[in-house]
């Protein structure tokens, strides 16, 4: 039997300021990539109820994807997780997109909906707590991938150097990738550590909504 290469290894995603999981359920989903307004690509499960758009910019050179993108385990960190499994939560979250928005109200009810079908598994803390002993408990032949969405400017700042500090550690052991889309003007980008050290890479600017 073949063993994976480091690039072939199956990961294993850990989101960190999960709130509802949702975003840990990324190949559920159905996506359309336009250029110019016209579709340029797909990827995705064909047939989910859950349909992405984004409008690409500046290079028209889109990368090649694999089919599928397996997944070993998804786990999601958050100081207070939501909880699809009662309706308040899902009425909180619905309150905080704007009313006009019909399509992503649907989108939010259909991604709860899958999130149930899902191994998702949710852990209630601080990140800068939970991460370490999360990370210890992944199998080393799984990529660790770590990433964020428009949370981590809520992280004092001695608990994101912690947080940072755990995948450095981390990285002595196995490789490490973080992807983060952050900041006030986003932008996406992916450090990828190993033996202690991490190197960034900016991928693009983006829309905080993904658009």
């Amino acid at each position: 039997m073949r063993c994976l290469t480091e690039s072939e290894s199956i990961p294993s995603l850990i989101d960190v300021g999960a709130s509802a999981g949702l975003n840990l359920n990324f190949d559920r989903y159905y996506y359309t990539y336009k250029h110019d307004r016209k579709e340029r690509t797909n990827w995705g499960m064909a047939g989910s109820r859950i349909h992405l758009e984004a409008e690409m910019k500046g290079s028209t050179t889109f990368p090649s994807l694999a089919l599928t993108i397996p997944v070993a385990s998804r786990d999601g960190i958050d100081l207070d997780p939501v909880d699809l499994d009662d309706s308040d939560p899902l009425l909180w979250l619905r309150a905080l997109i704007w009313p006009e928005h019909v399509e992503r109200h649907q989108r939010l009810i259909d991604a709860a909906n899958e999130f149930m079908h899902s191994g998702i598994h949710l852990h209630a803390g601080d990140a800068a707590d939970v991460l370490r002993g999360l990370i210890s408990t992944i199998a080393n032949e799984h990529a660790l991938v770590v990433y964020s969405t428009i949370a981590l400017y809520q992280f004092p700042r001695e608990n994101l150097m912690r947080v940072k500090h755990a995948l450095i550690e981390a990285s002595k052991k196995r490789p490490v990738w973080q992807i983060a889309l952050e900041g006030t003007d986003p932008t996406l980008s992916i450090t990828r550590y190993r033996d202690g050290a991490g190197h960034t890479k900016i991928l693009a600017d983006a829309s905080p909504h993904g658009w």
